[in-house]
């Protein structure tokens, strides 16, 4: 189980517990009005004592889940620092010495090493400043991403436990977009028919938006790497081009161009194939 489901399993059980307060709280003085003692003075003192009773009670909630997320941080924050500190072996140090002195790097074999060193972002970032000379971009977190991410999903459970008070529609916007994240599989089976790990997903999609949950635990990580060509203009793609394919015959040379534009972003074979039938040169790095 990773730290990032456990936080998330953790927040859906005191978002139960919250509502089932207030819901507690409800039949109170549902119970109060039903007999009869709405506007007397033992009504008001009477939902006064519920109110600070429910406060009480929300808040030993908060502060019992807050000292649980506190110690899943803490781990997180170490296993990303031991991550981003971590150096890398001879092995690793030599593999990048030699690529560094190497003339051409096809973009399978840059993927092929970044899926050995991809647990060392110093080795990561090396590897990156190496690829980009030869137009290929790595796209994994680095080093500050990492962090950032950490810091996004922390400020975003530490904002719901203290601004969720068990009353939804009472709730500012960003507490009504954390709370959908935050139900039982039940609730979402109801609804959609997906569960507690469509809500996961989502929920790092939307809110988090970097790299993938491993970063947080000390395992390996487990998002693909993607792996892409990339020039700053037409000009250069075709420079690419024409020193990948010196000397094949046109057989080897449209497969080897086939290739590379397999590699490259998608509207970069519509401008190529644009180019070749008018002989026009369109910006690369646009969407088409």
């Amino acid at each position: 189980m990773s730290n990032f489901t456990d936080v998330m399993r953790r927040m859906r059980r005191y978002t139960a517990a919250v509502n089932k307060l207030y819901n507690d709280r409800a039949s109170k003085i549902n119970k109060l009005n039903n007999d009869g003692y709405e506007g007397s003075t033992f009504y008001t003192n009477e939902v006064e004592k519920i109110d600070q009773q429910t406060e009480a009670s929300r808040i030993n909630l908060t502060t019992a889940a807050k000292n649980d997320m506190t110690k899943i941080f803490e781990e997180m924050r170490k296993n990303v620092g031991d991550k981003i500190t971590k150096a890398p072996t001879a092995d690793i140090a030599n593999t990048l010495n030699i690529l560094g002195q190497l003339e051409n790097i096809s973009p399978i074999e840059i993927k092929l090493y970044a899926g050995q060193m991809i647990d060392c972002p110093l080795a990561m970032k090396r590897l990156q400043e190496i690829a980009r000379r030869h137009n290929i971009i790595i796209h994994i977190p680095d080093i500050d991403e990492m962090t950032r991410a950490l810091d996004v999903f922390e400020s975003n459970i530490a904002l719901f436990l203290e601004g969720y008070h068990g009353r939804i529609d009472d709730a500012s916007f960003s507490i009504r977009q954390l709370y959908q994240y935050f139900q039982d599989d039940n609730t979402y089976v109801n609804n959609d028919g997906k569960t507690t790990i469509d809500a996961n997903t989502a929920f790092w999609e939307n809110i988090i938006g970097i790299g993938d949950p491993s970063m947080f635990d000390n395992t390996s990580s487990e998002k693909a790497i993607d792996i892409q060509l990339f020039f700053g203009d037409m000009e250069a793609m075709l420079s690419y081009i024409r020193k990948q394919t010196e000397g094949l015959t046109e057989t080897e040379k449209e497969n080897k161009v086939n290739d590379i534009l397999k590699s490259c972003p998608d509207q970069y074979g519509a401008v190529y194939r644009y180019y070749l039938s008018e002989g026009k040169m369109l910006p690369l790095n646009v969407v088409m």
